[in-house]
């Protein structure tokens, strides 16, 4: 516990976004802690949610206007090119069904 106490607000997400942690990722954004659009290691949370495969965490941060359309990471790849490099077949799906 001591530990976590020492880890970043973008350090603690990308743990919530693995563990699909959606209350704390919920709660930090609605408290002002997480800004959806924080990009961690150059990339948005939401394309880190598509490399981990986590539809779900897609649809969360979609929610609070994570970057779903414009999204690119500083390589400029988008979302869809992260999730299909990654074999993220179920973010994928997530992805479209949004886009749609």
């Amino acid at each position: 516990l001591k530990e976590n106490n020492l880890l970043s607000s973008e350090e603690k997400a990308l743990i919530a976004i693995e563990n699909n942690n959606y209350a704390y990722i919920e709660l930090a954004i609605n408290q002002g802690l997480l800004n959806p659009k924080t990009f961690v290691d150059g990339k948005p949370l939401i394309i880190h949610a598509a490399i981990l495969n986590k539809p779900e965490m897609i649809l969360l941060l979609a929610q609070y206007a994570a970057l779903l359309y414009e999204c690119v990471c500083v390589d400029g790849k988008d979302i869809m090119q992260y999730a299909k490099e990654n074999n993220s077949i179920h973010a994928q799906a997530q992805i479209i069904l949004i886009r749609a």
